[in-house]
């Protein structure tokens, strides 16, 4: 996650630690599931150009600083 948005981590971290019940029934795990993923749809549908620039951004951070594992003009081993 880029730096402007770190506040965004202290903002999941009450989601990190949920714990969800284990005594719900499949229908009751279902509409929370379905719930969500309304919620989830209704987010995207209000803010999908600043979500897509946002994951822009991170996609677009330099990786940290790590030596290349392999080089890609060697030759793929045989199998």
């Amino acid at each position: 996650m880029n730096k402007q948005n770190a506040g965004l981590t202290a903002a999941y971290l009450p989601i990190s630690t949920l714990t969800i019940p284990q005594h719900w029934s499949a229908e009751q795990a279902m509409s929370v599931w379905e719930f969500l993923d309304e919620v989830a749809r209704c987010v995207w549908d209000r803010y999908e150009l600043q979500l897509v620039e946002l994951i822009k951004a991170d996609l677009d951070q330099e990786p940290p600083d790590q030596p290349d594992l392999f080089d890609p003009h060697d030759d793929l081993p045989d199998f």
